[in-house]
């Protein structure tokens, strides 16, 4: 069954941080439940001012301000500036509902990659953005890879992703999201499936509404549920403020319908004003579900959102070999810290 793996360690030494008196740093090291993955969390990094700047404002500004002119996602740009698909895969080219736009990426990562602009307004800071807007975006995504499904249904596997604001990845600060359709799963969504699985065949049960059960028990990592989706924090994150969003019958993404794009839409909007609230300014998130269509058993659909490095005028990479070449992750606040501190935006 499930088990919460930890260990723990301290580290000693004299720090100039400390007007070279000694100090005793605990490190905990904890092991994710399905995938084994590893993070270390130390809480000591608070300290670090370099490696979580707060986010620079007049700099955020000066950036939304000066990308506007050449944004491909403004509605003076958008239908000279984008591609468009052929008639057979969508009719008329690009997926519309009210101002959001959906169209085909123009440097894709497989044959069905698209962009889906989420509002007209150019610039939104993390806690500007509505959960109207983002409902708007995720109908256009799940239209989309339903569309591709049927074009080709041999793309079976389904990612909605997003990265705000570019240390996230994201190359304009107009907010917009990603879905993805592969016939081949990204290295992780395979990991999460096969998991999934071998956890089933063993358990007889799912993994994810196993989790479910024990964390809303547990309360510990449990923030919040409404309607078939459960939130929590990571217990072993894979990236900085890792929540999980966990939808207790749905199996895959072609189940999830307008009242759960709804929920989650209001979710994020709530969650964002926390990131907000604490200064931070980026974000990515992933949505899996299960093979299209097959609603399996075994797995049910999950979001993973995470932090990144906030926009400052001198960013640095966040990603260093713990993350690229050691795949592990750090932390500096315990994901029973985070859950309790996001639950007071959720009432």
């Amino acid at each position: 069954m499930i088990e919460f793996k930890r260990y723990h360690e301290t580290a000693t030494f004299h720090s100039p941080l400390e007007n070279f008196n000694k100090v005793t740093i605990d490190l905990e090291i904890r092991e994710d439940p399905l995938t084994g993955a590893r993070s270390i969390i130390n809480t000591y990094l608070g300290k670090k001012w370099s490696l979580y700047p707060d986010t620079d404002y007049n700099y955020l500004d000066e950036i939304g301000e000066k990308s506007k002119e050449r944004c491909f996602l403004c509605d003076d740009n958008i239908e000279k500036l984008t591609p468009s698909y052929p008639e057979d895969i969508i009719k008329g080219g690009r997926l519309k509902f009210k101002d959001a736009i959906l169209f085909p990426n123009l440097f894709p990562l497989t044959k069905f990659h698209a962009v889906v602009r989420i509002t007209s307004e150019h610039y939104k800071k993390i806690g500007e953005i509505t959960s109207s807007m983002i409902f708007n975006g995720l109908k256009l995504s799940i239209d989309f890879l339903k569309a591709t499904f049927q074009y080709d249904n041999r793309y079976k596997y389904p990612t909605i992703n997003a990265n705000h604001m570019f240390p996230a990845g994201a190359s304009a600060p107009h907010p917009h999201f990603q879905p993805v359709n592969f016939y081949i799963p990204s290295t992780y969504h395979q990991l999460l499936l096969d998991k999934a699985r071998q956890y089933y065949e063993k358990n007889g049960s799912c993994y994810f509404v196993d989790l479910i059960s024990i964390e809303k028990k547990l309360k510990e990592r449990f923030i919040w549920e409404i309607g078939e989706s459960v939130w929590l924090s990571a217990y072993s994150p894979m990236g900085r403020n890792e929540i999980h969003v966990i939808w207790q019958n749905k199996k895959d993404l072609s189940e999830l319908d307008e009242q759960d794009l709804k929920d989650l839409s209001l979710g994020l909007e709530r969650l964002f004003s926390y990131f907000h609230h604490k200064k931070i300014s980026t974000y990515n998130f992933s949505l899996f579900g299960g093979p299209f269509y097959e609603k399996p058993d075994y797995f049910r659909c999950i979001m993973k959102i995470v932090n990144r490095q906030n926009v400052v005028r001198d960013h640095r990479t966040d990603d260093y070999f713990l993350q690229k070449l050691l795949n592990s992750e750090l932390s500096e606040l315990t994901p029973e810290e985070l859950a309790k501190e996001i639950k007071k935006f959720f009432k």
